[in-house]
């Protein structure tokens, strides 16, 4: 028949058929035949081994490279479609000149015997060069107001077949989540700041981040905090360009250089938690645990990640203080600081401070305050903390 060209929803489906298949911890996916190692039980040898040679199985992470493949030939389709109308031009132009713009059909066709990946990291993600390179905001206590978009981008309704959506990049966040063997947290701050950039481009409100998105990307960042070698410091010495602001060398001991490790996951956790308040949402009990969990995780507990939780806690009870959040610091959130002073290694300052915060909670139990009374967790975060 007549060549038809794709448009979003089409780009949509495509994409969220690959990661459908996904099945955690980098398990095989489906295969190209359909069906799955035990869909022959039923069948012949003969007819298995014929099979067989049509069965190519695919990784989680296989198949998340594979539609984020696809998520870059559908931005560059939203670019050129944006164009044509801002030109006045027709809608159906050919939209095949560019070589990394093919049809979908030939990819494909030829996909499964490639192990090809254009323009993408190790991990499988594309970094936009014409991203924002503007710093992330990082997470305060001011009463800031929510980021104001003009009349027009506030009041586009949202078509289906032309604006991209949101919840494409929220099935890869979360197809990063449930994979769970890589570290994506670098991967997931680009995809976020992609999803900004295009909105603005664009004028597309239906691509921006919402709670959903943020909340994903706060879980997979604090399950990679653990790891010694984090692919964010690349995200904020390369792409952002901030040198080692938050982190890199001190000189002690007669010049001689010794390293430290900045908290680029809890830099990383806070920018989302900023970026939530600045868009005016209302962060939830779990998205502050997130951001505390993230500090409670980091490799060998250092002092700036117990004042950094310190002041996430301190910072959500003024928020709920003012309005700005509906649920205060519960018990968890407490313990979860107390469980990074004692990973502090502060003599003293830890067994201290924790001492300070569980006469707070007894206080606010007290007042009144729900679901914030010490449990066993606590008090052995505690004595932790005290048994320098």
């Amino acid at each position: 028949g007549d060549a038809v060209d794709p448009d979003v929803l089409s780009y949509s489906l495509v994409i969220h058929a690959w990661l459908r298949g996904c099945r955690g911890g980098g398990g095989v996916g489906m295969s190209r035949g359909g069906g799955n190692r035990t869909a022959n039980s039923g069948r012949n040898r003969g007819d298995q081994s014929s099979d067989r040679k049509h069965q190519i199985y695919f990784t989680d992470d296989d198949r998340i490279k594979r539609a984020l493949k696809i998520v870059k030939k559908m931005e560059a389709w939203a670019r050129k479609t944006q164009l044509q109308q801002w030109n006045g031009k027709g809608m159906n132009d050919d939209l095949s000149n560019d070589d990394e713009d093919d049809s979908y059909s030939d990819e494909f066709l030829e996909g499964y015997d490639s192990g090809e990946n254009d323009d993408e990291n190790e991990d499988g993600t594309v970094i936009d060069n014409d991203k924002d390179d503007e710093e992330s905001q990082e997470f305060g206590m001011h009463d800031q107001p929510a980021r104001v978009q003009s009349t027009s981008f506030q009041l586009r309704q949202h078509n289906k077949s032309r604006d991209l959506d949101v919840e494409v990049y929220n099935a890869v966040l979360l197809a990063w989540a449930k994979e769970g063997r890589g570290d994506h947290s670098a991967s997931v701050m680009r995809l976020l700041d992609k999803m900004e950039s295009l909105a603005d481009e664009l004028g597309m409100p239906s691509v921006l981040p919402n709670k959903r998105s943020y909340n994903t990307a706060l879980d997979i960042i604090s399950k990679a905090a653990s790891n010694a070698e984090t692919p964010l410091a690349d995200y904020y010495e390369n792409d952002n360009n901030v040198g080692n602001r938050d982190g890199g060398s001190v000189t002690k001991n007669g010049g001689q250089t010794t390293d430290f490790r900045p908290l680029y996951a809890g830099r990383a956790a806070e920018s989302i938690l900023g970026k939530m308040l600045d868009r005016g949402m209302r962060p939830d009990a779990y998205t502050f645990a997130s951001v505390l969990n993230t500090y409670q995780r980091i490799p060998n507990g250092r002092l700036d990640a117990a004042l950094a939780a310190d002041a996430v806690v301190r910072g959500m009870e003024s928020l709920h203080l003012h309005g700005r959040i509906d649920q205060p610091p519960d018990v968890f959130h407490y313990t979860m600081v107390c469980a990074c002073w004692s990973r502090s290694g502060e003599q003293g300052v830890a067994g201290e401070r924790c001492s300070e915060i569980l006469r707070h909670m007894h206080e606010r139990d007290k007042a009144g305050y729900p679901r914030v009374r010490p449990n066993i967790r606590t008090y052995n975060a505690v004595i932790d903390a005290h048994a320098y």
